[in-house]
């Protein structure tokens, strides 16, 4: 049990990885990577130590539900924040229409259906599969 949720955590720490790595290439000059990418190295070097620091001050058994729970507010805090710059970039966290797909093409099957005189609402997915354009 505990090697799956290993796993599924070693998932979105690559996840999140391949994101900061991602946004990164597409928001800063390519003058200037160098120097944000030293920052961004620096600060995951020292957020390392402090977490080296905070096992040292708390070495024992009964304090490592405190250590959890340390590191779960740290990473709620960086989906919070990354969720407000999202918001603040796009306007919106979801793509509504992606998240309700099904709404638009049944308004469109029942559209298909009435001008078709009777013939299947899906007769555009039809052609498509076949190799017919549209």
């Amino acid at each position: 049990m505990y090697s799956i949720l290993f796993k599924i955590v070693l998932l979105g720490l690559w996840m999140f990885d391949l994101t900061v790595t991602q946004l990164l290439q597409e928001n800063v000059a390519e003058s200037e990577r160098g120097v944000v990418g030293g920052i961004q190295n620096s600060l995951n070097c020292f957020m390392d130590m402090l977490h080296f620091v905070v096992v040292i001050i708390a070495p024992q058994p009964e304090s490592f539900g405190v250590l959890i729970f340390i590191s779960v507010m740290f990473v709620t805090m960086a989906g919070i924040l990354y969720s407000a710059y999202v918001y603040r970039v796009r306007g919106h966290l979801f793509h509504p229409e992606k998240l309700i797909p099904c709404k638009n093409m049944v308004q469109s099957d029942l559209r298909t259906d009435k001008t078709s005189n009777g013939k299947s609402g899906y007769s555009d997915a039809n052609k498509r599969s076949n190799g017919e354009p549209v």
